[in-house]
């Protein structure tokens, strides 16, 4: 069906400087499916009012894109002559705010944290937002004024972090979500062949893993050749095993586990997507399974292509599987680097680039 999100942008308090400065440059840049909108800049200051309206809209948008969407709101330090700067972000899941009383977040206080930065620990100040999710027949809420001068007289007496969500009395600490990617079977070749047929087509793959607006993590790319009528298989034996720290409590779910081709000359092609659920995984790992990938037929591209890849449920054909392995881990070593990274994790031999294996049924555990 056709969805509406809004998000409205009150206004930003206590940010930490990113330039050693006695204030930021603030700029609110807020991403829904990959729609992106922001507001003005304002110049030195650390709290702002924007009271910036936003709205994005979907056109027959499925249960399941909804269901793996979610709206990330950055905090931006805006420089004229460099890269602007991430102060922090908060990222809300569209579910979270759809299953919500009246489909709405309304009128909260955010915490933000930067987890692309090893050095900038806890909470780096705060936004107010209202973030609406409206499907078909829906109509926003109009909310009664004594509930949000109620709030407000709570704000003004008790402070900020009394009506703030993740509020920085919680002890929050660095858990890791650890994807390792060992294998992929039956890949379409999305590479064509080139020179009359000289140069065979295949695939370069690698696997992809983001969440909660964390820096992509990914493997190496792993190269294989072959009619483009063969199916393709792939093994990551380096630097396979991908670590993502997450801050906990956290409001993020979806876990989006990419298998990508890379293009040296043009983007990276989507060969399809398997979506894992953090707090499944925390309590209870995933151990060698396999997950089937689904995307659109060979000579379909653009949107229409990428659609299809993302979103299983509104694929047409099978390009082939991954088999993943996914945990948590709640007590990581003192000296874990508390940032993005790789490491290489131990393949079975049944797992070795020479092995023919049987089938296995898609979903499946292997022992």
């Amino acid at each position: 069906g056709d969805y509406k999100v809004m998000v409205h942008i009150h206004e930003v308090r206590q940010l930490k400087d990113e330039d050693l400065n006695a204030s930021v440059d603030p700029c609110v840049r807020v991403e829904v499916l990959g729609k992106r909108q922001q507001t003005k800049t304002a110049w030195m200051t650390n709290a702002v009012v924007f009271d910036h309206l936003m709205y994005f809209s979907f056109e027959d948008l499925s249960p399941e894109q909804l269901e793996r969407g979610s709206v990330t709101i950055r905090v931006m330090d805006v420089d004229r002559f460099s890269r602007d700067d991430l102060v922090g972000q908060h990222v809300l899941d569209l579910p979270f705010v759809y299953f919500r009383e009246h489909h709405e977040l309304h009128g909260r206080w955010l915490g933000i944290t930067d987890p692309t930065h090893k050095r900038k620990k806890g909470l780096m100040g705060y936004v107010k937002v209202s973030v609406a999710v409206l499907g078909p027949g829906d109509r926003r809420h109009l909310w009664d004024a004594a509930e949000e001068a109620r709030l407000e007289a709570a704000e003004r007496a008790h402070g900020l972090e009394s009506v703030v969500m993740m509020p920085p009395s919680i002890d929050r600490k660095v858990e890791f979500l650890v994807v390792t990617a060992h294998r992929a079977e039956d890949l379409m070749p999305m590479d064509k062949p080139q020179v009359g047929g000289l140069v065979k087509g295949g695939i370069d793959a690698y696997v992809q893993v983001d969440f909660a607006g964390n820096p992509s993590a990914r493997t190496p790319w792993v190269a294989r050749k072959g009619k483009h009528d063969t199916a393709l298989n792939v093994s990551w034996t380096s630097k396979n095993q991908l670590w993502i720290p997450v801050m906990v409590p956290t409001m993020t779910t979806g876990v989006r586990v990419a298998v990508m081709d890379y293009d040296m000359a043009s983007s990276d092609d989507l060969v399809g997507t398997a979506h894992l659920n953090f707090r499944a995984l925390r309590s209870k790992p995933v151990h060698r399974r396999w997950f089937n990938l689904y995307g659109g037929p060979e000579g379909i591209y653009g949107q229409e292509a990428e659609a299809m890849a993302e979103f299983p449920a509104a694929a047409s054909h099978f390009r082939g599987r991954v088999l993943l392995s996914a945990e948590v881990v709640r007590h990581p070593r003192p000296d874990e680097v508390e940032h993005v990274h790789v490491k290489t994790a131990s393949t079975p031999v049944f797992l070795d680039p020479s092995y023919a294996p049987a089938s296995h049924a898609a979903g499946s555990d292997l022992a």
